[in-house]
Parts: C-alpha cells; sequence; structure tokens
C-alpha cells in the first residue's frame, strides 16, 4: 500500500517543529545504547531504582492469589470482572484505580497489547469492550496516557531508566507476540514517536496475516481470509511461532510512505530506523 502524504492528505504530526529536538536527543541516547549493546548485558538502572518492582499500587487489592492458568478467555474475563466489581475504588487515586485495573488484564492476558492493538484486536474484542467498561467504571477512561506513564514510573525516568526498565521485562522476545509487546511498551513510555509507530505495527499486522495463510497453504486475499476473523486469527497463530524481522518492516515502511515535503519525510525515515534499532537491541539482551 502506498500512502502518499502531502497538502491534500495525512499529515505528519509537527513532524517539522518537534522532531529536531526528539532527533537530537534520541542520537545521544543511541549513543549510550551502544555500551548495551557491546556487553550484551543488562545495565544496572540508574540510582537503582526498582522499576518494575516499585508500584504505587496497594499489592493487597489485586488478590494475587488468583491463577487464571487453564482458564477459557471467557472465564478469566468473567473473574476480572468479579474482582472489579468487589474492588472498592472510592478511596484510591486515580493512578491506583488504573494500574490495578490493568495488571489484573496483563495478569490474565500476558499477551494483552499484541491481542488488542494489531489486527487480531478484531479476534479479542471482548476484551478490549471489557477494559474499557472498567476504566469508565472506575472513572479513568481518556487519561491513559498520563495515568500508565505515572503508574509505571516513566514520568520520573530518563530516557535511558525507560529503556532499562523495558530491557528487563521484554528482553530478548522469544516470538512475535512478545516483540509486539515490547514495542507497545516502547511507544507507551515515551521512546517513539506515535505515528512511525501506528505505520509500523500496521505493516506487522500485515506481514503476520499473509505468512501465516501462506504458511497453511493458502492466500491471505481470499475473501474468506481478507480481514476477518479467521484471517486475523491465523496472523495472531504465525506470530506465536514465528519472529518479526524489523529491518524488513522497516524498509517496507520507508518505501510505503511517501511523504511531498523531503524535510518529513527525513523525520519519518528516522523515526522508523529508530524504531529498528531499538526492537534489533533488544535482541542482544541475555538473562
Amino acid at each position: 500500500m502506498d500512502f502518499r502524504i502531502g497538502t491534500g492528505g495525512m499529515s505528519y504530526t509537527n513532524a517539522l517543529q518537534t522532531n529536531q529536538n526528539k532527533k537530537v536527543e534520541r542520537q545521544s541516547f543511541q549513543g549510550g545504547l551502544e555500551k548495551v549493546i557491546q556487553y550484551k548485558k543488562l545495565t544496572e538502572p540508574q540510582d537503582k531504582i526498582e522499576f518494575l518492582e516499585k508500584s504505587v499500587i496497594n499489592k493487597s487489592e489485586l488478590n494475587d492469589s488468583i491463577d487464571f492458568s487453564g482458564m477459557t478467555d471467557a472465564e478469566k474475563l468473567e473473574k476480572i470482572k468479579e474482582l472489579n466489581d468487589n474492588t472498592d475504588f472510592s478511596s484510591m487515586t486515580d493512578v491506583e484505580k488504573y494500574g490495578i485495573i490493568d495488571e489484573r488484564y496483563k495478569t490474565a492476558f500476558p499477551d494483552f497489547y499484541a491481542r488488542t492493538i494489531v489486527g487480531c484486536g478484531f479476534v479479542n474484542i471482548e476484551i478490549e469492550e471489557q477494559y474499557y467498561k472498567d476504566m469508565i467504571k472506575a472513572g479513568v477512561a481518556n487519561k491513559e496516557e498520563y495515568l500508565y506513564g505515572a503508574y509505571k514510573g516513566y514520568d520520573k525516568m530518563t530516557e535511558e531508566q525507560k529503556w532499562e526498565s523495558i530491557q528487563k521485562q521484554y528482553g530478548n522476545p522469544k516470538n512475535g507476540i512478545e516483540q509486539i509487546c515490547a514495542l507497545v511498551e516502547t511507544f507507551k513510555a515515551g521512546l517513539i514517536d506515535g505515528d512511525a509507530f501506528f505505520y509500523i505495527i500496521e505493516r506487522v499486522s500485515q506481514k503476520a496475516n499473509y505468512a501465516g495463510a501462506e504458511s497453511k497453504g493458502r492466500d491471505y486475499r481470499e475473501k474468506e481470509l481478507f480481514r476477518t476473523t479467521i484471517g486475523f486469527q491465523i496472523g495472531y497463530e504465525w506470530l506465536q511461532n514465528n519472529k518479526i524481522d524489523f529491518n524488513e518492516i522497516g524498509t517496507d515502511a520507508k518505501q510505503s510512505v511517501i511523504f511531498y515535503d523531503l524535510q518529513m519525510q527525513k523525520e519519518f525515515n528516522f523515526e522508523v530506523d529508530y524504531i529498528t534499532y531499538l526492537m534489533n537491541a533488544l535482541e542482544e539482551r541475555e538473562d
């Protein structure tokens, strides 16, 4: 698909005004990442912040004794709804409310991001719908960008700290599902540009759908596969058993997304290369 972006079409959000500053910051950040890649080890987080262990959430509210293993998706959703309906959110801050609901869903569905953000979101629409209903009921819907950053601690981290936290959770992904989860986390942490991120996600989903169909001796362009529940499910299964080549995805994005403004094209290409760089760096992580 060829997106030609110009005065009459889609716009690349504030590219000329904001991306130059981002570029300087990210080039400096990339220089720091070279050490991580060179030694292939996760460095100690700056100031020894316990990123993922430090939480503003009252863990007793989570009822961590719940074991979701062996449950169907419907049973998991029923259990989460029961937990949320029986939780008194009245005395909690918005960050606590958001964090409790989010952690419950991520515990039940570790692949939550992959289930809801790529094409297979159409397959898992019930999960996404209940998630947002719970957020609305708790009064924290439409505040995700701020609340997620606060609940994860990203609002107090440097770029390097955010990256080290993401590596700690998602380093050395084993399949495309884990890669997507890492990519989404990188976006939610504010490390990558939103426009480029969504273009990359679109191409990852497309790649998975076509490759999944081909692996089963079928053509994704068939009527019963193209943008259907079956087609997306096949793509999701492919991601469970294969890894994404972000070099290939990035090259495709840069060749397909065309700007009439050369400077905007350069900025978009830089953002895509930056995403590719980070995702490749995750592959170097060793336990």
